[in-house]
């Protein structure tokens, strides 16, 4: 079972990798100003502030940036996906 977990861990990535690439291949970006109102509200439904939550992320370990950029990344790719199952459904 422990391979099977590692395996399901390697394609998951390589999913999200691939996606990634497809997302900025169709042009699909998340600018600074809708990556900043989605901090603020990730923020809000977790009762903080932006600084605050921001301070959260610092604590466990991982850079404001390095957040960021993984939330750039996860958005972009939900945005593409969107936009391919949307395609599919017309």
């Amino acid at each position: 079972a422990k391979g099977n977990l590692r395996t399901q861990a390697i394609n998951e990535l390589i999913d999200q990798t691939l996606a990634w690439q497809m997302a900025k291949k169709a042009n699909i970006r998340v600018d600074d100003k809708t990556l900043n109102q989605i901090i603020a509200d990730v923020a809000q439904r977790n009762h903080l502030s932006s600084a605050a939550l921001l301070e959260k992320v610092k604590a466990s370990g991982m850079s404001p940036q390095q957040y960021r950029e993984q939330l750039r990344r996860n958005v972009t790719v939900a945005r593409f996906l969107q936009q391919q199952f949307a395609a599919q459904v017309h």
